[in-house]
């Protein structure tokens, strides 16, 4: 953008695909930390914490 004229619609598609990209790692990282709460002392692998989230009831 700072060097040539970008379409509008090239800029709202960057803006749409960083918003659901962030949307997206937001859930997936908010699924893990709840399931990794449910554990208590060690260290818990992101399959695990997600497995907990999805028993526990949470979403």
């Amino acid at each position: 953008m700072a060097s040539e004229n970008v379409p509008w619609w090239d800029i709202a598609l960057a803006v749409a695909l960083l918003l659901g990209s962030v949307a997206v790692l937001l859930r997936v990282g908010g699924r893990i930390y709840i399931g990794g709460l449910l554990q208590h002392g060690g260290i818990v692998k992101a399959r695990a914490a997600l497995r907990n989230a999805r028993l526990g009831g949470m979403s």
